[in-house]
């Protein structure tokens, strides 16, 4: 799927740009992977391009000529480009003594609206979930109890919208996403996120649920729209 996708995006761009056009012609893919940038594309460009034609060529029996394949130009130009990609600098993992910290702000008295962003991050780290996966949650659920006098349950969420779901029959599935209710405290982090949500009129029981911590409007309600990661990751230094 990854390899017909950019095929699928090369074709696009032919069409686009030519009136007759041919995707093997060598000036062609040579001008195709020449834009880059924000809008035109990656640096890996060239690379997804050339490896979307060998698979081509070698797997599903598509008649690309082995001469392009093997153009030095092409080929020089592809690694120039990977060359020229900036440097990967993920950010750190968050510590347990941070969230610690999140879990303990839960019972501090903020406003509602930190304490809703606040649960939504300790879900997503307990959970162990993609920020992406809770863009948009089919159903949300709550199971508890109490053990020693102590709770025990877990914040459960499924959808079907995440980066794993990569063909039909993995779309069709639930991916399920599961919290306990006592992290690495002994603060009941849900009973407040929960709390939060009812007064920030989140409906918890409505299918589909939507984001699990959606963007602030302009009149501090919320709407349909999630927060997006660096959002959330500015919030987050905020509060630490």
């Amino acid at each position: 799927m990854k390899r017909a996708q950019t095929f699928l995006r090369y074709s696009s761009w032919l069409q686009s740009n030519f009136q007759d056009w041919d995707p093997w012609n060598r000036a062609m893919c040579l001008q195709y992977i020449g834009q880059v940038g924000a809008r035109a594309g990656p640096a890996s460009k060239g690379i997804t391009l050339l490896e979307a034609l060998r698979f081509g060529r070698y797997v599903m029996d598509i008649p690309t000529p082995e001469g392009l394949l093997s153009e030095p130009q092409l080929r020089c130009r592809a690694q120039r480009l990977m060359i020229s990609k900036d440097a990967y600098h993920p950010s750190r993992p968050l510590r347990a003594t941070e969230l610690a910290t999140l879990e303990r702000a839960m019972d501090a008295g903020l406003d509602l609206r930190y304490v809703y962003n606040l649960g939504s991050v300790i879900f997503a780290a307990l959970s162990r979930s993609r920020w992406s996966d809770l863009k948009r949650v089919d159903q949300f659920w709550i199971e508890s109890a109490e053990f020693n006098g102590e709770p025990f349950g877990f914040v459960e969420a499924r959808t079907k919208f995440h980066k794993t779901a990569t063909n039909l029959a993995k779309k069709q599935r639930y991916l399920l996403l599961v919290a306990p209710l006592l992290g690495v405290t002994e603060t009941d982090w849900s009973r407040h996120w929960v709390r939060s949500m009812l007064e920030l009129k989140v409906d918890i029981n409505v299918e589909p649920f939507g984001a699990i911590c959606r963007a602030p409007a302009h009149d501090g309600t919320l709407c349909a729209r999630s927060c997006t990661s660096e959002e959330v990751g500015v919030f987050c230094q905020q509060v630490l």
